[in-house]
């Protein structure tokens, strides 16, 4: 089965550059074969939607999808949300890292194909 990682980290400020940094180590976990989510994605459904959500209502969202995921990863930055889905992921025994490298390392496959 593969690993189920949460990307958490700053959205707000540079939306744009957090988006893509996410996006990014997304990426390097799909390319290894990890399952990643990535809530930072919201950004394009929120631009598009006519329904403007507040924070809470998102955050609610996401810390409901950290509890299906087997790790967090941290990306660098300030991020209230963040923290709070780090806070959310130990209080559900959920593993919180702060590299792909260790989060890879948690799914017992570095392979790029995603193959053990």
């Amino acid at each position: 089965m593969p690993l189920i990682v949460y990307v958490a980290g700053p959205y707000t400020g540079d939306e744009d550059a957090n988006v893509q940094r996410a996006v990014d180590a997304a990426n390097e976990l799909f390319d290894a074969g990890c399952v990643p989510f990535v809530p930072h994605l919201s950004h394009h459904w929120e631009e598009r939607s006519a329904a403007k959500r507040p924070w809470e209502a998102w955050l609610t969202w996401c810390l409901t999808w950290v509890g299906f995921c087997d790790v967090v990863l941290r990306l660098p930055g300030e991020s209230r949300g963040a923290e709070v889905e780090v806070h959310h992921a130990q209080l559900l025994g959920i593993p919180v890292v702060r590299s792909v490298a260790e989060a890879l390392a948690k799914s017992g496959s570095q392979d790029a194909n995603g193959l053990a």
